[in-house]
């Protein structure tokens, strides 16, 4: 998921937003303990702090420029940034539901269950970006090419 998320908002806006949008995940899940009344350190708190006023700078840089052809790139630098920063939102929820559920089942279930809900979100991926994908043991789009 955070894989096909970052190539998505890349493509919409910097680098540097995308990366840094994408790994704000342990901010997150600061946030969401404070907003869920759960005890906060000082440490995580001042750290979270710093982390979202660079979040916030890293998002007004992009979009302070004009682009290459003249015109203004802020809605679509500041979707790519909505779009990585569900990146993070997506990895912190995924290590919230896997430290409750790897205890209670097997590894090899747990990873296969993982791998086999990532491959919809990439064949969604590719449906909606109109890759070719076909039903077939093609090397280069076929969905069982791999065999």
């Amino acid at each position: 998921q955070m894989t096909t998320v970052f190539v998505v908002a890349l493509s919409m806006t910097s680098l540097a937003n995308t990366f840094v949008f994408s790994n704000m995940t342990s901010l997150v899940i600061i946030v969401s303990k404070s907003l869920m009344g759960l005890p906060v350190l000082m440490l995580e708190a001042s750290g979270s702090m710093i982390g979202i006023a660079g979040g916030i700078i890293c998002s007004r840089d992009s979009s302070s420029g004009p682009s290459d052809d003249g015109g203004n790139e802020h809605p679509q630098a500041m979707l790519g940034n909505l779009i990585a920063l569900s990146a993070s939102f997506g990895t912190a929820l995924y290590l919230s539901i896997a430290r409750d559920l790897r205890s209670k089942c097997d590894l090899y279930v747990f990873m296969f269950g993982i791998f086999f809900i990532a491959s919809f979100f990439v064949l969604a991926y590719m449906v909606i970006a109109n890759e070719p994908v076909t039903f077939d043991r093609d090397p280069y789009s076929g969905l069982f090419g791999w065999m």
